[in-house]
Parts: structure tokens; sequence; C-alpha cells
């Protein structure tokens, strides 16, 4: 539906679909700034879409930069086709066919659009997206796109100003993690909570992708990629290297070290502790009485 917003008439719609989050979408009618900006915001979406529901199929002047939350989808870009899931980033570049279908487990992402006669184009070639793709980004920045959204439908030129440097975040984030190489904020994000949490044996890399909105597979292929080892090897690492320390500066008993270090049981303990040392744990230990 059309609404009044301040100055600007913008069109703005809330929608709920089944199975599906509250849908939040609005868009300019006529396209045009208030004032002279860098990047006008064209178009602010959070969309749910049930399984093999076709969000897109045509050649678009606006460009887009999409960000998947949960689930999965099949898109095609310069006629190559794949698979987007949660955390993955994909631009649109204008004047493409921006063709995208929501995959067996339903999809949902957030995305905004700029205006076909930005400025900001040469901004974006030198920020590496001048063409368009798809790279692992981590966890959607949700807040920054529900703020992008409520700047945008105010309205007013201090609000499209406000829109305009929102966009700008997003897109030098999506820049960066494009550079740093595949799943580098992925990569972080996961070193940054292992880092934190290794000592909890309750802790997972199962759990930890989970929390991070991605699959365990394309957690252990980012992070072996930019680490050298799986996400398991390093957590189990860090454990073994913390109880090591431990057995050689303390006299608290095995039980007490494997529970410290992160892990469900002394048993499973002593045989990861013998594989990493080639000892086992008293052993290591009378070693260095000795």
């Amino acid at each position: 539906m059309a609404i009044h917003c301040g100055r600007r008439r913008v069109a703005c719609r809330q929608i709920r679909m089944a199975d599906a989050p509250l849908l939040f979408f609005w868009r300019r009618i006529d396209g045009r700034p208030l004032t002279r900006q860098p990047l006008v915001v064209r178009s602010v979406a959070h969309a749910g879409f049930l399984p093999h529901v076709q969000e897109d199929s045509l050649q678009r002047r606006y460009a887009k930069l999409q960000w998947t939350v949960r689930g999965s989808a099949h898109i095609r870009q310069d006629g190559k086709a794949r698979r987007v899931q949660a955390g993955d980033i994909t631009w649109w570049p204008a004047d493409r066919e921006h063709w995208a279908r929501a995959g067996d487990d339903g999809w949902e992402c957030w995305w905004f659009t700029l205006t076909p006669d930005s400025a900001a184009w040469p901004l974006l070639e030198v920020c590496g997206l001048g063409e368009g793709g798809t790279w692992p980004g981590g966890p959607c920045p949700e807040q920054l796109f529900d703020a992008l959204g409520s700047a945008a439908r105010v309205g007013t030129a201090a609000a499209e100003e406000e829109a305009g440097a929102l966009a700008y975040r997003l897109f030098a984030m999506a820049a960066r993690l494009r550079s740093v190489g595949e799943g580098g904020g992925l990569v972080d994000a996961a070193l940054t909570r292992i880092a934190q949490r290794w000592s909890d044996p309750a802790f997972s890399i199962a759990g930890l992708a989970g929390e991070l909105g991605t699959h365990r597979s394309q957690l252990s292929r980012a992070f072996t990629r930019a680490v050298g080892v799986p996400p398991s090897d390093h957590l189990l690492r860090l454990r073994l290297s913390r109880a090591a320390t431990l057995l050689r500066t303390s006299d608290l008993a095995v039980q007490r070290i494997a529970e410290r270090c992160g892990f469900a049981g002394a048993s499973y303990f002593a045989r990861a502790f013998r594989a990493a040392f080639a000892s086992p744990p008293l052993q290591y230990r009378e070693d260095r009485d000795g």
C-alpha cells in the first residue's frame, strides 16, 4: 500500500506468509532523492519464502545486495547456477539477470537495492563489487538492515542521508568479507567463540555452526581453508594444550583436569591425550616429576 511519510510518498507494506517470519518491504515510488546522495537506497526488504517459491527471474536495472539469514536458495548469475545458504552474501549488479528460487528448506533473507542513477558505481568498483558474486559472510547483520529499513521509510532528507550511510556500512562490510577470502567473517566469528568457550564440555562445533547460522560442513570448509585444520581439531588442540599445562604445573586429579578443559569424560580425555602426546596423562605427569 502507498502511505505518506514526511515529504515523500513511499511504498511500504508488511505481510505474513505461512511458516515464515513477518516480512518487511519498502520501496521508493518515484526513485528521486530529496538531496544529492552518493548512495540512493531504492528499496529494503526482509523476506521469507516457502520451499521452491520463485523470488525473482528478470533482468533488473537496479543493483541488489542480499544476505541469507537461514534456509537456502538456488540462484543464477551470468548463466552460472549456484546454491546459497545461511550466512552467504549475494551481490547483483545493475542490468543483470536476477534469478533466485527458494530451496527445499525455504529461504529467509534481507536485501536492499540502489536506484539505477546512483553515483556510487565507481566506489563499488574500488571496493571490489563491480561484478556480481556470492561469498560466505557469516551471520547476517540484521540490526543494520533493520535500521536501514527504518531510516529509508521516514522520507526526510536527513533520514535519506542516514539510509545512504547505513547502506555504505553494509557495502563496506560485504567488501571486507569478500576481500579476506571465502568465509573470512565466518572464520573470525568461529575463532572468537572457540577462544571464549573451549573449556565448556557442552560446547561443540555442530552447536557453533548453528549459532553462526550456517551448516557444519560449510563452517569446516571455510575454517580449514583459513586456519589449516578443521575447527574440531583446533578446539581439541586448545583443550589438550591447556590440559598438558595443568598436568605440568598442578596436582589436580586427571578427572578434574578433564572437566576444566572441556572433556566430557576422563576416559575420552585419556585417549585423546595419549594420541596427541604419545603418553597417557599420568605418565606425562610422572615424566615431569622425574
